[in-house]
Parts: structure tokens; C-alpha cells; sequence
């Protein structure tokens, strides 16, 4: 869902989860792949790893 560009909100509702829950799991996978953003995250994920 982050591929498709998906915020936050409309991922929360497809999963029915609280907004809140869906901005910690973001959070969570950025800072464990060492990505600022969203973007960053992406740009990896589509050129292959080597994170930080």
C-alpha cells in the first residue's frame, strides 16, 4: 500500500485498523530500514537494498 501512495488514513481504513496504529508500523519500518521518509523507503525498495 505504501507503493501504491496510499496516506496513512486510507491504509487504516482498507485494514480497519485505528490511523494511529498504521503511523507506528510506518514509523517502525522507516527507522528500522534507516529511511527518512516515505520516498526514501520507496527509492530503496525499488533500486535494492543497501539501507543506510
Amino acid at each position: 500500500m505504501l507503493v501504491q501512495r496510499f496516506t496513512n488514513e486510507e491504509i487504516a481504513d482498507r485494514l480497519r485498523l485505528a490511523n494511529q496504529t498504521v503511523k507506528n508500523h510506518v514509523s517502525s519500518v522507516l527507522r528500522k530500514v534507516g529511511a527518512r521518509n516515505r520516498n526514501e523507503l520507496l527509492r530503496r525498495a525499488v533500486e535494492g537494498w543497501p539501507a543506510a
